[in-house]
């Protein structure tokens, strides 16, 4: 017997966020969509962000030919196909894949990157495109920052000791890092007080 699975009645919260998703994404144009959308592999898409200049997300494609994973900061911290995928659904007609939780917070997406400015160089010369990749990069820091409070309950169902150890190395390497950049921006500073 076949089990068909209807969604009659109201709206589950999810669901309705879920629907609305793919409502924003069915409302680009064709035209606009195929100018959004440009094809990196087989498995992998970039697609430029639907209210912010030059800002691409990279969406995946798992070995099931299915859409799998988005650089977005909605996918990242929600786990839930966002109207990046839904868009690339709706451009290449390929069916979205639903991932656990935990998939998901350990996947490698990529963060979201500046698009090439070569060909829209409107920057202000007040502006040096310098500063605008620091600010890039520190948003950028700034989110996956923020991503790992919600990978703080994925630790506990890690059991290889190799991942922990090296997990543990790396972020205390980040730390350091950080902390290092930090003094030297504290040092610099006392130094042009005291002159």
């Amino acid at each position: 017997m076949l089990k068909i699975c209807s969604e009659v009645g109201r709206m589950g919260p999810e669901l309705r966020r879920r629907r609305q998703r793919e409502m924003v994404a069915d409302s680009i144009p064709e035209d606009r969509m195929i100018e959004m959308i440009s094809k990196d592999s087989d498995i992998q898409y970039t697609v430029e962000s639907f209210n912010q200049e030059n800002i691409v997300y990279v969406v995946k494609i798992n070995e099931d030919g299915k859409i799998a994973s988005c650089s977005c900061s909605y996918f990242k911290f929600n786990s839930a196909v966002c109207k990046y995928m839904y868009l690339l659904k709706r451009h290449i007609n390929v069916e979205v894949e639903v991932l656990s939780r935990m998939e998901t917070l350990l996947s490698q997406a990529h963060i979201p990157v500046l698009a090439d400015t070569s060909v829209n160089n409107d920057i202000s010369d007040s502006i040096s495109s310098q500063d605008v990749e620091h600010s890039t990069l520190k948003r950028n820091i700034r989110l996956e920052l923020d991503s790992f409070r919600h990978l703080k309950r994925s630790i506990n169902a890690i059991n290889d000791h190799d991942i922990l150890d090296n997990v543990y190395k790396k972020l205390k390497e980040i730390r350091q890092i950080i902390d290092s950049a930090d003094n030297s921006r504290r040092i610099g500073t006392q130094r042009s007080l005291n002159n």
